[in-house]
């Protein structure tokens, strides 16, 4: 995929384009390409860090995305890192973004998730549900939904990470979720990629 992406390219989600690509992020072990800054057409300008694992292909010399735009908006951004890097763990580990405050939709327990890993089957997911990373490593538990009330449909699981119950849970788009088995969640990206989300703040009362 690495030859087939060059920067400058536009940049199309699955309801149109997007942005630009302008960085293309390599994991400093291997050559192949991990994230992509894409800059959104926006007023003022953002660049967000897309996971590799998104791109559903290169053609017309432009790359397509299986995200919608208006989930990119929620993506980890670029212009958080102190100090720009090339270097994919340094630059993940060091995105810091918050967004404002949201309130999960219902009181309900469960609500449908497409799985990208079968598209076709909306999946159940609860609170309380193990969710993994694409290396298969447990990461934390879904600690809440927000997404569509009427229709009951995520966009976003709240994330409670394991192991560090002092952190602030994080919001991860319903787009990074690769499928569900049983009462476990498995996601497209890997452990690192996690502190760059924003962080779920709850509205106060």
């Amino acid at each position: 995929m690495k030859n087939e992406l060059t920067i400058g390219m536009p940049v199309q989600a699955v309801d149109g384009r997007v942005g630009d690509l302008v960085q293309i992020i390599a994991e400093p072990e291997g050559q192949e390409p991990t994230y992509l800054i894409v800059r959104l057409d926006r007023d003022p300008p953002k660049e967000v860090v897309v996971p590799v694992a998104l791109v559903e292909g290169v053609a017309g010399g432009a790359v397509g995305l299986d995200t919608a735009g208006e989930a990119l908006q929620g993506f980890p951004d670029y212009e958080a890192v102190t100090g720009k890097t090339t270097g994919g763990r340094d630059l993940i580990a060091r995105l810091r973004a918050a967004l404002p405050p949201y309130r999960p939709f219902t009181e309900a327990a469960t609500a449908k998730l497409r799985q990208r890993a079968a598209s076709d089957r909306p999946a159940e997911v609860g609170t309380g549900m193990a969710v993994y990373d694409r290396a298969g490593s447990e990461v934390g538990q879904v600690q809440g939904l927000i997404g569509d009330a009427e229709r009951q449909e995520a966009s976003h699981l709240i994330l409670r990470v394991t192991g560090r119950p002092t952190d602030d849970p994080r919001l991860v788009p319903a787009d990074l979720v690769d499928y569900v088995s049983g009462s476990r969640l498995y996601l497209l990206v890997e452990s690192d990629y996690l502190a760059g989300l924003p962080i779920y703040r709850s509205e106060p009362d």
